[in-house]
């Protein structure tokens, strides 16, 4: 049986490798820089612990490698397999649209500061907001499902 955490290197890497390919496909060459970064904030990682977690100075524990799954829409337990490098290499399903415009890019930093200086409050207000809009409107959009949402409370 092979290593679990090397499988587990492996396949977070892939899913490194499948957000490089998504983000440069569609971001203009000059708004490249920072994909580790980048990646790890999608994985809700600091940038230190992915690179950690590059070198082996960490494992993906179970926990994170449910997260990791969860967020890069995977299902459970596919970061513990081996996977042919094809099945790997697949854009995340849950890849978020580009940002449209200024106005988009500026509430997603405004909301990124405001999580970044205190990420209860703002995930429970977030939340808050988000029950009422959805009370109002009726369901939410696709991307955004409510049983996603309630497992980052």
């Amino acid at each position: 049986m092979p290593d679990i955490a090397q499988v587990r290197l492996d396949n977070t890497l892939a899913l490194f490798d499948a957000f490089v390919a998504a983000t440069v496909a569609r971001t203009a060459a000059a708004d490249v820089r920072g994909l580790e970064r980048m990646f790890a904030e999608r994985m809700r990682i600091s940038p230190s612990y992915w690179s950690q977690l590059k070198s082996r100075e960490r494992h993906v524990g179970n926990k994170l490698a449910r997260q990791f799954e969860a967020l890069a829409g995977r299902p459970q337990g596919w970061l513990d397999e081996p996977h042919p490098a094809a099945e790997a290499a697949v854009a995340p399903a849950t890849d978020p649209a580009p940002v449209r415009d200024a106005d988009e890019r500026l509430a997603v930093e405004l909301f990124l500061a405001a999580y970044r200086h205190d990420p209860a409050r703002v995930r429970r207000r977030l939340l808050e907001v988000l029950d009422a809009a959805w009370a109002a409107d009726g369901a939410p959009p696709k991307i955004l499902q409510r049983s996603t949402l309630t497992k980052i409370k």
